[in-house]
């Protein structure tokens, strides 16, 4: 268990090393939101200033659902639907 999330958070680290995000601006506020896998983070999202639901949203429609069909998984919507 101790080597799958040792696995786990070295693919987190390396996926986070790659996202290019300037953090030198001491007034300026940014969110990063990400979807976390079992084999790391999928769909990473930074924004200009703080999250409201509309951004949420937002962030749910063009990312996070575009990263799971294309992770094979269908349109996961409809597993929602009664």
């Amino acid at each position: 268990m101790k080597q799958d999330m040792d696995k786990i958070m070295e693919k987190i680290n390396a996926d986070i090393d790659t996202l290019q995000v300037d953090f030198n601006s001491a007034t300026h506020t940014q969110t990063f939101i990400a979807g976390l896998r079992q084999d790391g983070l999928t769909a990473p999202w930074v924004i200009d200033g703080a999250i409201n639901r509309a951004l949420f949203n937002a962030y749910i429609e063009t990312q996070l659902l575009a990263a799971l069909e294309t992770a094979g998984r269908g349109d996961p919507r409809q597993s929602l639907e009664p």
